[in-house]
């Protein structure tokens, strides 16, 4: 999965009229960090102050992304009809239904591109 089709998927899940803090907008982003290649590796690889942001959701986009990779499949979201078949296996993935509201939009990025280690972690 890429990680705009995983950011995409997520919006589905998430309460898109706001963000989990409750804030309305996203942030501004900081000035960019200029720091050379030496000073960066110094640094563990990672400018100081660098944070990764998440960028806004898009539900309908979202939506497709959930139906076409069949996430469906193992997770359920109440309140919404996704189609009866698919080429995946039904499983016990966790229900999604207003999950947005308890985990920040990071943990669901780790969730789909670190699935395995970060379920096995929460187990």
């Amino acid at each position: 999965m890429t990680g705009t089709s995983a950011v995409a998927s997520l919006a589905l899940a998430q309460d898109h009229s706001q963000r989990v803090d409750g804030s309305k907008a996203r942030p501004e982003p900081p000035n960019p960090i200029r720091v050379t290649m030496e000073q960066l590796h110094a640094q563990g690889g990672v400018p100081r102050g660098c944070k990764f942001l998440m960028p806004p959701g898009d539900a309908a986009a979202g939506r497709k992304v959930f139906v076409a990779l069949e996430c469906f499949a193992c997770h359920e979201i109440k309140g919404e009809n996704f189609p009866d078949q698919s080429k995946t296996p039904r499983g016990a993935g966790p229900e999604l239904t207003g999950m947005g509201a308890h985990h920040p939009a990071e943990y669901f990025t780790e969730s789909v591109h670190e699935s395995e280690s970060c379920h096995r972690s929460r187990a």
